[in-house]
């Protein structure tokens, strides 16, 4: 059966649903872990634009301005630790929570991009299961963006299992 379960944990709001299937299933079976994942993924965070020649799509060059170009680095670097310390807090909170319940975990946050991060470290652990969520793209979003889920799916080293996001409510058109 499961020995090690990797919860892949992102900051979209079905986390809880994550979460949750993953303390429920890790309660039916004895001796196991959870190993929650997050992944600090610089995509997240805007980072200023510095480009060398401005055009028309561009952001405009910065090298004249060394203060601006410092004042917005410095922007960035708190808006970086403060995503870094938020999802760290809710890893503990997850972690003291599943260990309350009586199981086994462990919580780790690593930066880089989500897919390969996830994979890599399910093959490192070894991990007999990864739990994913899935925002619900498709079509056009999916193919611009990608999809984290469906990478693991394809390069996982053991089974994954995806956690879908609740689907939103139909608004009727009112005529």
């Amino acid at each position: 059966m499961y020995h090690k379960i990797l919860v892949a944990i992102d900051e979209a709001t079905i986390n809880q649903n994550i979460f949750n299937a993953a303390l429920a299933l890790a309660k039916t079976i004895p001796d196991v872990k959870l190993v929650l994942l997050h992944v600090l993924s610089p995509d997240l965070v805007k980072v200023p634009a510095h480009v060398s020649v401005p055009g028309p799509f561009q952001q405009p060059n910065l090298d004249p301005y060394p203060s601006l170009r410092e004042d917005l680095l410095f922007s960035h670097q708190r808006q970086w630790n403060a995503y870094d310390s938020d999802c760290l807090s809710q890893l503990r909170s997850y972690t003291a929570e599943a260990i309350k319940a009586g199981v086994t975990t462990e919580f780790m946050q690593q930066p880089g991009v989500p897919g390969p991060v996830i994979c890599d470290l399910a093959k490192a652990l070894p991990a007999d299961l990864i739990l994913i969520g899935n925002r619900g793209r498709s079509g056009l979003k999916e193919v611009l963006l990608g999809s984290v889920s469906r990478y693991v799916s394809d390069h996982a080293p053991c089974s994954v299992m995806v956690i879908r996001a609740q689907p939103k409510p139909h608004v009727a058109d009112e005529a």
